[in-house]
């Protein structure tokens, strides 16, 4: 994926007059300027010169056939040291911050999936790369194989109306919630059985949906409205961004991850009182919303919640990147920032816990 990244940017920063940028969904957007970013310098000397990078420089080499298409005279990259050098002038006035209008100036949309389970990756790419002032148009909700399960409400709308005669659609009861990923969920014997829309039981049709610790069940959207409020009051404390986390079961406790700003880690004993500050709020709200969680707490069932502070893009991009090496890289545009982290996903929290900065009790 970043070797085609790269090879549509080569074209792309040369088209001054780039009007629309589309993917499906917005987390291959988010990486496609990250490795922007990170490859600036190296791709501005291949446009400046007119060159196509070496096999040396890429992830696999590139098939003889199609480095030959591109060196024809039909797509030959054209020398353009005047683009080269305006792109350059571009970062070095005012960085990568809202650079999507200033390399394209007539702009006027992105347009890809958006869903509350990718919500963090819009969030990031609206505060970092992408100005705000151009619109962001949701293709209509869906799924690889269909994209007609629903339609968005208006601009970058969470609201979507359903189309219910779109599709076919057959329910499996799910049978345990702590399956873990390479578990296989097909039976060689027997297949499980289907059931139709009036025949479902939602308590056994949702995986994912929640986070369990002892008999206490707290929903995906209870933890995301009790987390976002209290993010709200520590604004540019420890990101100039949105901030990005996660939140997963360790032993007894809640943990709750957040990536940090490299220029902010090293003022620890900051964060170190925001992070006891988020805590304490974290588990009072937890109480106020979940008497289960209030009495499992007064008897010293469940233990205070941990924070762990992580290194930044560790959520995005760094488990991306961790989870594409796994996969030997299949589903790379489908890999999503996940809020809830259960126990089919030990791996990825270990990714986590490996590249904390240090926690807060």
């Amino acid at each position: 994926s970043n070797d085609m990244f790269l090879f549509i940017l080569l074209w792309a920063l040369q088209c001054k007059e780039l009007e629309v940028i589309s993917s499906v969904f917005i987390m291959a957007l988010v990486n496609f300027f990250t490795f922007m970013e990170n490859k600036f310098d190296f791709i501005c000397k291949h446009i400046e010169m007119g060159t196509i990078p070496t096999d040396e420089s890429l992830s696999s080499p590139l098939p003889i056939d199609v480095r030959l298409v591109l060196q024809s005279s039909e797509y030959r990259l054209k020398p353009n040291p005047s683009r080269a050098q305006e792109l350059m002038e571009i970062v070095s006035k005012n960085g990568f911050h809202h650079i999507s209008t200033r390399l394209w100036p007539n702009l006027k949309c992105g347009i890809c999936i958006l869903s509350q389970n990718l919500k963090q990756f819009e969030l990031k790419f609206l505060s970092t790369y992408w100005d705000p002032i151009v619109p962001i148009f949701p293709f209509v909700y869906g799924m690889s194989e269909h994209y007609h399960i629903a339609v968005p409400l208006t601009t970058n709308s969470y609201q979507f109306i359903p189309l219910p005669r779109s599709v076919y659609y057959e329910f499996i009861e799910v049978k345990n919630d702590d399956r873990h990923d390479d578990d296989d969920d097909d039976d060689d014997d027997q297949s499980p059985e289907s059931l139709e829309l009036d025949q479902i039981d939602a308590k056994k049709q949702e995986r994912g949906q929640y986070l369990s610790i002892v008999t206490v069940h707290v929903t995906e959207m209870k933890l995301r409205e009790i987390i976002d409020s209290i993010l709200l009051e520590y604004t540019e404390e420890f990101t100039s961004s949105t901030p990005q986390y996660t939140v997963f079961i360790d032993k007894l406790s809640y943990v709750l991850a957040i990536e940090v700003d490299d220029d902010k880690k090293e003022n620890e004993d900051r964060l170190q009182q925001i992070g006891k500050e988020l805590c304490l709020k974290f588990d009072q709200k937890l109480q106020e919303s979940n008497e289960e969680y209030k009495r499992y707490r007064t008897n010293q069932n469940i233990s205070s919640p941990i924070l762990l502070w992580l290194k930044y893009n560790t959520l995005t991009t760094g488990t991306r990147e961790y989870r594409l090496k796994k996969s030997k890289g299949s589903g790379a545009n489908q890999l999503k920032s996940q809020l809830i982290l259960n126990n089919r996903h030990e791996d990825v929290i270990k990714f986590i816990k490996e590249n904390k900065v240090f926690e807060t009790r």
